[in-house]
């Protein structure tokens, strides 16, 4: 009798310990899902993105050896693509002196981004995966640059260049999904980090102008 109940207790011990690590090779299978469906959307916002690059490039060529060539998305005199693409911002981002190999239409350093990104996603190591977020984030950083000039230099709106600004934000989320998915990078740390530079930016800001009234007060009364 005492040997049957020292049988089942032990049936039922290794039963226990067998679904401990059922557990967790399930826990493992579902992150694992997670990570490839997060791969999959940020491949398919690179394929997009590298679709509507193409189509800008072909556009800017286009307006380039033709003149007066109008693109399907040149919609109004302030929403037209070959204007924008045609400026002197669409080359190098405008920064880059002229007649230097690097300026290249914004476009191919967009298509060579993405397919770069395309290439890292397929890699899971710690390091690839902080690459690429960081890679990334200097693309959406990018983005606001060219924002700025399509609004407050060329005074324009490229749809183009507006959707490549949708697709970036999309796959930024994407990347920052999978980042705290696998937990490789702090993200909390990093915006801290932003939050206490803006903090700093506007304390300088402040004592600046603040330092500026102060001179010009002593100024109008060594006028007076």
């Amino acid at each position: 009798m005492l040997n049957r109940e020292i049988l089942l207790l032990a049936k039922v011990d290794d039963g226990a310990a067998e679904k401990v690590p059922h557990r967790k090779r399930a826990g493992g299978r579902r992150l694992c899902n997670m990570a490839s469906n997060l791969n999959r959307s940020i491949i398919t916002t690179c394929i997009i993105g590298v679709l509507a690059s193409t189509y800008a490039l072909y556009v800017e060529m286009a307006a380039e050896a033709r003149p007066g060539y109008k693109a399907m998305c040149d919609l109004s005199d302030h929403m037209s693509c070959s204007r924008v693409l045609t400026s002197e911002y669409s080359k190098g981002f405008g920064i880059i002196p002229h007649g230097s190999a690097f300026e290249v239409p914004n476009c191919i350093y967009g298509i060579i981004f993405y397919c770069l990104l395309i290439f890292l996603t397929t890699y899971e190591d710690k390091r690839i995966v902080q690459l690429q977020f960081f890679l990334a984030l200097g693309s959406l950083a990018t983005s606001v640059y060219l924002a700025y000039l399509l609004m407050f230099v060329l005074h324009d709106l490229c749809v183009v260049c507006v959707s490549t600004f949708i697709i970036n934000v999309q796959r930024q989320s994407k990347i920052i999904s999978k980042v705290n998915r696998l937990g490789v990078l702090n993200i909390s740390k990093y915006i801290a980090v932003v939050s206490q530079t803006q903090r700093f930016f506007r304390a300088a800001s402040f004592l600046d102008r603040a330092a500026g009234g102060g001179r010009r007060r002593s100024d109008d009364g060594a006028a007076v």
